[in-house]
């Protein structure tokens, strides 16, 4: 039963988290544009990663998110600034449930304690409702038909 509550809830964090940041960045015009669209070639791995279960972190992916708001063109650095917005609100509300984005990394390992993980994935669970939104969806759709049109890199 606790495995099953356990799975359940990791599914369910997973799931908030992955709906922020899987959608990806675009480019402009110039110089800029082939800079994004490299900083975001770069970040494509690393990012799917996530979406895979494979070994990056959350952290690891919110500086990605960071670098490429920064290195965004003018036609997505709006819809790059919600998403980190998002996750900067995922953090805060990590923060009180009482989990750090290490404390996450590890529980989502499977080498945390699974008694106590299992209470801050309920807290953090109930932190998370109603996180997910249609701007958040919106500027995920836009950056990446953005990246596929200006970067020809196709994001899921």
């Amino acid at each position: 039963m606790t495995t099953t509550r356990t799975a359940r809830s990791s599914a369910l964090l997973a799931a908030a988290v992955l709906s922020l940041p899987l959608a990806l960045g675009a480019c402009s015009s110039g110089d800029d544009v082939e800079a994004y669209c490299a900083e975001l070639a770069d970040s494509v791995d690393e990012l799917g990663a996530l979406g895979s279960g494979g070994d990056v972190s959350f952290g690891e992916v919110a500086d990605a998110f960071d670098q490429l708001g920064d290195a965004a063109p003018d036609e997505v650095a709006e819809q790059w600034e919600t998403l980190n917005e998002g996750l900067a609100e995922v953090e805060d509300r990590l923060d009180e449930a009482g989990l750090s984005m290490d404390e996450l990394d590890t529980m989502m390992s499977g080498e945390g304690d699974p008694e106590a993980d299992l209470e801050k994935l309920e807290a953090m669970g109930s932190a998370l409702e109603g996180l997910e939104g249609e701007e958040l969806d919106a500027a995920g759709e836009e950056i990446e038909e953005h990246a596929l049109a200006e970067c020809d890199i196709t994001l899921e």
